[in-house]
């Protein structure tokens, strides 16, 4: 494998939290077979105000050993350049309360 290239594996909850995504109402597009350190998936969703929000999330499987959960360096490297919206999530718990930051933030008058 030529440096910086990565296999481009599937998290193990990857199909588990794309399904509650999409339960919430939230639009998913894969980006896992996209490599360069690019995230696992793009979501749509509407927030609190109407206004449509795209978030790069990257996956990692939260019931891997924290070694496991580490960013490679590729990705490392795309969040330190990307200037939009993007995250890691690791659990059910953490899907729910990204979505719910956008459609419910506490801060909201």
């Amino acid at each position: 494998m030529s440096r910086g290239v990565y296999a481009r594996r599937v998290d193990g909850n990857q199909k588990q939290l794309t399904a509650l995504f999409r339960q919430m109402g939230v639009s998913v597009q894969l980006l896992h077979t996209v490599g360069c350190g690019c995230p696992d998936i793009l979501l749509g969703l509407t927030d609190y105000r109407g206004k449509r929000v795209n978030i790069l999330v990257e996956l990692k499987d939260g019931a891997q050993p924290l070694s496991a959960q580490k960013l490679t360096m590729p990705e490392v490297e795309f969040f330190g350049r990307w200037k939009g919206q993007v995250c890691i999530v690791r659990s059910v718990d953490e899907a729910k309360e990204l979505i719910n930051k956008y459609r419910f933030p506490s801060d909201a008058v």
